[in-house]
């Protein structure tokens, strides 16, 4: 980040390997079957909003900076982007989760 030179094909690399994936989750999840069953749907948007969310607090309160300046942005987007496609109830209960989580283990949030 600071005095290091920016690597544009590792940036285009990890573009091309991503986006194929991104498109493929988003598209899965506003298909017409998958809004035929919105149970499972909201099922998996739960369980990645739960793993997410656990992992990145697990994350920023025991690995050093670099690591979690790596790990934070893809993690902290499938987590809001999970909770933002769930239904309210099934967000309210990941969010009760994850700071269940947070609590239990005796991280802290800064």
């Amino acid at each position: 980040q600071y005095a290091q030179e920016i690597s544009w094909s590792a940036i285009v690399r990890r573009t091309i390997i991503a986006y194929p994936i991104l498109f493929l989750i988003v598209y899965m999840m506003k298909s017409e079957m998958a809004n035929r069953f919105q149970t499972p749907r909201q099922l998996f948007c739960l369980a990645v909003a739960i793993a997410s969310g656990c992992y990145m607090i697990y994350a920023g309160n025991t690995y050093d900076y670099f690591a979690v300046m790596k790990q934070a942005p893809p993690l902290g987007t499938l987590w809001i982007w999970s909770v933002i496609e769930m239904k309210l109830g099934y967000g309210l209960v990941s969010i009760a989760v994850d700071v269940g989580f947070l609590l239990w283990n005796g991280y802290t949030v800064f």
